[in-house]
């Protein structure tokens, strides 16, 4: 059994072929559909479903901003709307008020050291070994060798003069 075919636009005036194929899919109710099929992906609401490696998945910074678009797109039913209001929500959250941000515009941006990306578990591991190695490393590089400015061979030869000498006179 075959889906019914989706009614046809109706046009209110001349539109350019652009505006006519993004209006296929403003009207389209298989679009809309799954629009709201990946928003339903994309929050919280299947969340405890999702495998460590697909939460990861939507982690990514590429995968939020279309989820984002997601969002706004099933508000307003209109992809132009949604494309440049979500241009204009990551812009704002994302780089002119983000503080780490180097377009940040309530002063200088803040260096961090941490990832921008919480880690996970075995990643914060690996983070503080790391960190601990560094430490160990610095802490050697600071230190103070007994050896140093001490000439270690002429210092044996000289032990091993001072035997035979004494064993032998």
């Amino acid at each position: 059994m075959a889906l019914p075919m989706p009614s046809p636009p109706l046009l209110t005036g001349p539109m350019n072929p652009v505006e006519l194929f993004l209006n296929g899919f403003n009207t389209n109710s298989y679009f809309i559909g799954f629009m709201m099929l990946l928003l339903n992906l994309g929050g919280r609401h299947l969340a405890g479903g999702l495998t460590p490696e697909q939460d990861k998945l939507f982690q990514h910074q590429w995968i939020r901003r279309a989820l984002l678009f997601v969002v706004i797109f099933v508000a307003t039913r209109n992809i132009f709307t949604a494309l440049w209001m979500s241009i204009g929500i990551i812009l704002v959250i994302g780089y002119l008020t983000n503080e780490t941000s180097d377009l940040y515009l309530f002063g200088k941006p803040k260096q961090t050291n941490q990832p921008a990306q919480p880690l996970s578990i075995d990643e914060q591991e690996i983070y503080r070994r790391l960190q601990e190695r560094m430490n160990r490393a610095e802490a050697e590089k600071n230190a103070v060798k007994p050896t140093e400015g001490f000439n270690q061979v002429g210092n044996y030869q000289n032990t091993m003069r001072i035997i035979q000498g004494v064993t032998v006179g």
